[in-house]
């Protein structure tokens, strides 16, 4: 009983290989979502995964995450990320964007098109969210969708999560107010703009004005700004 509560040796940790990679790709390739976000779960969940195969990895779950339907998708592709060890941190960001741009397919449950899909990856600071939401809407024109009111709705809850929009560089602002407007021209909603709404609870302090990027989160969004999809 003491070895079984105070073991000698460490826990083993699965490594995926590159077997495993190819067939997932295959897999998502040419199977329902169903079975894609399975095997992706049962290869990556709490696995070492190789720098060297983190971007694979990465790719794999943007073809997922193109191909859900319903909020059931969306849900399991949520979750599917909450094991997901990367260790690149622009890699996190990638997929945390990714997942946000699945909103665009989940049903109002409003009629004014309200929804709440709460999404989170370890190790990315909720500060980072109002230019990864952005993000997410570049994700959603490059897959050919069009945006949708719960987008919108979550967009703007995302970006009040995030750090205050007039502390961010200026061309970090110039990349989140495009997407964003974008977004709103084609998409007509009651919602107030996110950026107007973020400035006015700051106003009244209803957003906690200590949320703010680091020096190193700065550089990392600007890198992801500029990644081609």
């Amino acid at each position: 009983m003491e070895e079984f509560f105070t073991p000698i040796s460490s826990t083993p940790v699965k490594v995926v290989s590159k077997q495993e990679i190819d067939l997932l790709e295959q897999t998502i390739k040419k199977k329902p979502f169903s079975i894609g976000i399975k095997l992706f779960r049962e290869i990556c969940d709490l696995s070492d995964i190789p720098l060297d195969y983190e971007k694979r990895i990465v790719e794999a779950f943007t073809e997922l995450a193109k191909k859900v339907k319903t909020d059931e998708d969306t849900d399991s592709l949520n979750a599917a990320i909450f094991n997901l060890k990367l260790k690149n941190p622009l890699n996190k960001l990638k997929i945390l964007a990714a997942l946000m741009a699945t909103a665009n397919v989940r049903s109002p449950k409003s009629k004014y098109g309200g929804d709440h899909f709460f999404v989170g990856m370890q190790g990315v600071s909720k500060s980072t969210y109002i230019v990864v939401a952005a993000k997410a809407i570049e994700y959603v024109y490059s897959w050919g969708w069009k945006p949708t009111p719960p987008l919108s709705w979550n967009v703007n809850h995302w970006i009040e999560k995030g750090a205050d929009f007039k502390a961010l560089p200026k061309q970090i602002q110039q990349y989140v107010m495009y997407w964003v407007d974008k977004m709103r021209r084609d998409c007509k909603t009651v919602a107030e703009h996110p950026i107007k709404r973020q400035q006015r609870l700051r106003d009244y302090s209803l957003i906690d004005p200590s949320v703010s990027l680091t020096e190193d989160e700065t550089k990392l969004l600007s890198e992801l700004i500029n990644q081609e999809l």
